[in-house]
């Protein structure tokens, strides 16, 4: 879990920088590892919210407002 939260705080670090391209990257790996821990079948909803308020910052900062949004109501 560090490692996504790295790869996301990197990525945020990134924007406020003004390197928006190596913010890219960043959390793009956050969201791909964050998208594989969300698909192992039988996580409980308990603890899937967590992941789910972390997808939803990434998809904040990648601009995606309506997939940020939708996390957040799941």
């Amino acid at each position: 879990r560090w490692e996504i939260e790295a790869r996301s705080r990197l990525g945020e670090a990134e924007l406020d920088a003004g390197d928006p391209a190596a913010a890219l990257g960043h959390l793009q790996i956050a969201l791909n590892e964050i998208n594989l821990v969300l698909s192992l079948p039988g996580l409980s909803p308990r603890a899937r919210s967590p992941w789910l308020v972390d997808r939803s910052s990434v998809f904040f900062h990648l601009g995606d407002i309506e997939r940020s949004m939708a996390d957040v109501r799941d």
